[in-house]
């Protein structure tokens, strides 16, 4: 808590106006010292001493409350206009509706600049990640934190960001929890997935997996260089799958289709989105 104060920052305790704060110090010849301000010019700063007995003055001299919009709250003590509005009214705040410029303005008293930052909804929420600071924090890729927030069941908290949009914030914990996750699969290194395969060889990865039905192949689950969790088949399984497209390429057209392919063949989108694993 800073122990030399503005004019300014005195008013924004008291909730009054700067020009009453400004005459009663004046008159009662407060002794300050001249610092630079937030602004980095050179102001008057007195003594935190001073708010308890201008508290005294004000049943003596009835000071003008002073009033701010929601806006000029938002932006001095840096969170959204939403979050304001929110948490002023929570620590019951005094609020009022005043006309400025012709429009009606929500405005609280000017005492909100001084209390929403010692509460401790003001801390709580800088702690709280939306879904790009965890990507930026871990520098991952969107797929990879969907997929393991999942993974962990995270509960999200809708809060306003700080464009004043609803949107899902997440604790901090939540960083070491998906960190924790990047080492329970293993990394791709020279396995590869059903797409690259068929980028390899020129085909497309529909003709690729039915060409490989029935073909003794294995897979694991890997993690792939976007941090996404995929089935990834080993490098041996190239050979094999070059065999199986020639062998389809050639199969005799008179041929009966077995009950798996009649299978495939009817449900063909929905059977290859297992591709990619689906965490849940």
């Amino acid at each position: 808590m800073k122990e030399w104060l503005t004019v300014n920052e005195i008013a924004f305790e008291l909730g009054v106006v700067f020009h009453w704060v400004t005459r009663r110090l004046g008159s009662n010849k407060a002794p300050y010292i001249q610092k630079l301000s937030y602004k980095n010019v050179l102001a008057r700063h007195y003594h935190r001493d001073w708010i308890d007995k201008l508290k005294e003055m004000m049943v003596e001299f009835p000071p003008t409350p002073d009033y701010l919009p929601v806006e000029k709250i938002a932006a001095r003590i840096h969170r959204p206009h939403v979050w304001v509005i929110e948490y002023a009214r929570r620590l019951g705040i005094e609020e009022r509706v005043k006309e400025i410029d012709g429009r009606s303005v929500l405005c609280f008293r000017s005492n909100a600049v001084a209390e929403l930052p010692r509460s401790q909804f003001y801390s709580a929420y800088e702690d709280w990640l939306t879904m790009s600071a965890i990507m930026r924090r871990l520098n991952r890729s969107k797929d990879w934190v969907e997929a393991r927030l999942k993974l962990i069941k995270a509960k999200p908290k809708m809060m306003p960001d700080f464009v004043g949009f609803m949107r899902p914030h997440y604790p901090p914990e939540v960083l070491d929890a998906l960190e924790s996750t990047a080492s329970w699969y293993p990394p791709a290194d020279d396995w590869v997935t059903l797409t690259q395969m068929a980028r390899m060889l020129n085909v497309t990865k529909e003709d690729l997996h039915r060409s490989m039905l029935d073909a003794p192949i294995r897979f694991e689950l890997r993690i792939d260089r976007g941090g996404n969790v995929r089935k990834h088949y080993p490098p041996e399984t190239l050979d094999v799958a070059r065999r199986c497209i020639f062998e389809w390429n050639h199969r005799p057209r008179h041929r009966r289709y077995s009950d798996t392919e009649k299978r495939i063949n009817k449900k063909f989108r929905l059977y290859f989105k297992e591709d990619v694993l689906k965490v849940i």
